[in-house]
């Protein structure tokens, strides 16, 4: 869901980036990448913590590749709300989705018996690093305990063979009539590597709101 980029195309450049796409295919030891979504991670002063998650269960993707950029504008320390990792979660496969909105309450991911004995590892980072989870990983962020708010971009990456699994509303791949069992590409989640020759646009209506989340 090339969203950002509709609001603000100044990030354009980022969310294209070919070196990224390219470290994106060698992580998930694809030939292709097609992108997902791209999204501003801004978490204000006094930001409650994220809850740990899945990002793959929020979507109709199954178990196919699907790797997720978080890259910070700022140095990232564990009081700014830092990321915090479980380390081999992703060897699980899919569990129990978690409500991260908190509309209803959220499932305690961390005390699955899959994950039984394994603590969260927090990593702190310098301002432009590139830190790179899988779509199966339990993941967080820490609260943001200081007076400014913390800068992040994400870019989410999809392997370009991937296919919608599930018919349940999901915007992007609705607007484009991608039904299950078709592959996920169009409007707003182009192919990224190989490097296209002409960079792809974004499209009229991103639904920054909607967003292609399922809880």
């Amino acid at each position: 869901m090339y969203a950002t980029v509709g609001d603000e195309p100044a990030v354009a450049p980022l969310t294209l980036d070919p070196a990224l796409a390219g470290i994106a295919a060698q992580l998930m030891g694809v030939e292709g990448v097609t992108l997902w979504q791209d999204q501003a991670l801004y978490k204000e002063a006094g930001g409650r913590e994220t809850t740990p998650h899945q990002d793959q269960t929020f979507w109709p993707l199954g178990t196919q590749p699907l790797i997720s950029a978080w890259i910070p504008f700022q140095d990232v320390k564990l009081d700014d709300g830092a990321m915090a990792y479980v380390p081999g979660s992703h060897r699980h496969g899919r569990l129990k989705v978690v409500d991260i909105t908190h509309t209803t309450d959220p499932y305690d991911i961390l005390n699955d018996p899959a994950l039984a004995g394994i603590s969260r590892r927090y990593v702190e980072v310098e301002a432009g690093s590139v830190i790179w989870h899988g779509g199966l990983t339990v993941h967080m962020a820490a609260a943001n305990r200081t007076n400014r708010t913390r800068r992040v971009f994400t870019v989410v990456y999809l392997d370009a063979n991937a296919r919608r699994t599930q018919s349940w509303p999901v915007y992007p791949l609705d607007r484009e009539g991608i039904k299950k069992g078709e592959v996920i590409e169009g409007l707003g989640m182009p192919r990224l590597w190989p490097t296209p020759a002409v960079p792809p646009e974004p499209p009229a209506d991103p639904a920054n709101e909607t967003g292609p989340q399922h809880l």
